[in-house]
């Protein structure tokens, strides 16, 4: 495959994502960093082209070939870095962004780079293996995340480019020094264009990927929360306990169940309307999540009653997890409703030998619940075998 060939694939790949990403974008304008991929796209089509030109022996002005395909080239991977960031919750600088591209501008300005082009790819190809080696440590970073399949096949993509860039860099350094024959020039250029192709198809593919995995996972966790509070729904609870109670069978620990109850929530309702309503279990779901531990799950269990699941915890450490809780939510002020005060009744219960059963451990907990709620409310019980025990 030709030089001219590899321009006009490069182009054809660089068409397509602009074309997908516009899509897609149109369906998910909150997705940002999709704005960015969609620009690296653009850059590509811009390089492509003017590799066409070039390629044609069309005479074209110094700032648009070589100046401006090379920025295009720079920005595609300053672009891509930028959406990386934006996916892993990273701020963008865009002084940093706009201050590199211009920098990079600049510097096929200089007489150094206008003397040749292998003074231009001595002065590009360093800036671009730097973008590259900074969206790897990006990437690197995100060890946990769901998208970690998606993100090792970008830095595979990252890999495969600075490697062929370095291979290059290296041949015209030894060039210069007449270290390899002349005629090397036109391999290096070749292996420019099918590095350039190899790295746009593993990017560009790779952010497909990423835009699908990440939808996927969305319309998951739109499946298993709540969309009011953010907090687990019932769909997966008894999935969860079981699972819980079984591993704390085998490992000899406790699980201990947490229910949790709006005191007096009807009348929110009834007085300052549902919008309040929602304030407050909003409100409460936040307060609470505070207090838990990463492993910890919460649940929305009904309208206004909500379900902790504590794994390892004895009853003496759900209590006083209860009871910060319980104090917390009277001590907290909602910002909006500052003349709301809510509280809570809470009821507890911990497995035990004879309590496999998830049902019935939020049954004792349920029962707790309601007891607290009987004895005047904003208080913490525990279910203690037959017998409900305040705190």
């Amino acid at each position: 495959m030709d030089v001219m060939t590899l321009s006009y694939v490069n182009l054809l790949i660089g068409l397509a994502g602009v074309i997908l990403l516009s899509l897609i974008y149109k369906n998910a304008q909150s997705e940002r960093h999709l704005l960015f991929w969609l620009s690296a796209s653009f850059a590509l089509c811009v390089t492509s082209i003017c590799g066409v030109v070039i390629r044609s022996g069309v005479e074209a002005p110094y700032w648009l070939v070589p100046a401006g395909a090379n920025l295009a080239t720079i920005s595609f991977s300053a672009f891509i870095l930028s959406a990386i960031y934006v996916v892993t919750k990273r701020r963008v600088k865009y002084h940093w962004l706009f201050g590199v591209l211009a920098l990079a501008y600049a510097l096929n300005h200089t007489d150094f780079a206008q003397v040749s082009t292998v003074n231009r790819i001595l002065v590009n190809f360093p800036l671009i293996i730097v973008l590259n080696l900074l969206a790897i440590k990006q990437l690197l970073a995100q060890t946990k995340s769901e998208l970690s399949g998606v993100y090792r096949a970008l830095i595979f993509a990252f890999v495969v480019n600075i490697i062929q860039l370095g291979t290059r860099f290296t041949l015209l350094i030894l060039l210069q020094f007449d270290l390899v024959s002349p005629s090397q020039t036109t391999l290096i250029h070749s292996l420019g264009y099918y590095g350039l192709t190899t790295y746009a198809f593993l990017t560009l593919g790779s952010c497909l990927c990423l835009v699908y995995k990440k939808s996927s996972i969305e319309m998951r966790d739109n499946m298993e929360r709540d969309p009011l509070t953010g907090v687990f729904n019932r769909h997966n609870l008894p999935l969860k306990l079981q699972n819980e109670l079984q591993r704390a069978s085998r490992s000899k620990q406790h699980v201990s169940i947490v229910m949790i109850d709006i005191d007096h929530f009807k009348k929110v309702n009834d007085s300052l309307g549902h919008v309040a309503g929602d304030l407050a279990l909003c409100h409460v779901a936040e307060v609470v999540q505070k207090q838990l531990r990463t492993y910890d799950a919460m649940f929305r269990y009904g309208g206004e009653e909500f379900l902790i699941c504590l794994p390892d915890t004895p009853l003496s450490s759900a209590l006083n997890i209860a009871n910060r809780i319980r104090k917390h939510i009277e001590q907290s002020e909602l910002s909006a409703l500052p003349e709301l005060k809510l509280t809570i009744s809470v009821g507890v219960a911990t497995s035990s030998t004879d309590v496999s059963d998830w049902q019935l451990l939020v049954q004792h907990a349920d029962q707790a619940l309601y007891q607290a709620k009987r004895q005047g409310r904003n208080q913490v019980l525990h279910y203690d075998g037959a017998a409900i025990i305040s705190l």
